[in-house]
């Protein structure tokens, strides 16, 4: 029997893709270690345009946003995501009060 490469099976291994956005460079590292001893490939940004580029070539199951980006906040992210139709999950992080939370999650279910 000769040997397989993966690119000759009929199916690719599927990937656990989350998306990190924030704007704290140790914040997303911690995130991304925690999320690969989970068993996810961890996608890093720091801005809303690289998240959309991203988009275009990968779609994760979840995006881990914080609420304020410096240079724009998870409102714009969300925007974004509907314009690409982004169908996963999307986890709010914040030090912000649980009512903003509150507010930001109503606006990203509309």
């Amino acid at each position: 029997m000769s040997g397989l490469s993966p690119s000759d099976l009929p199916f690719r291994a599927l990937t656990r893709d989350v998306f990190i956005v924030d704007d704290e460079p140790q914040v997303r590292a911690f995130v991304s270690r925690f999320l690969v001893s989970a068993g996810f490939t961890p996608h890093e940004f720091s801005r809303v345009s690289e998240v959309e580029a991203a988009l275009t070539q990968v779609r994760p199951e979840v995006i881990v946003l914080d609420l304020s980006l410096g240079g724009s906040d998870a409102v714009e992210v969300m925007r974004s995501l509907a314009a690409a139709r982004f169908s996963g999950k999307v986890l709010l992080v914040s030090g912000h009060d649980p009512t903003t939370l509150r507010e930001v999650q109503e606006i990203g279910e509309r």
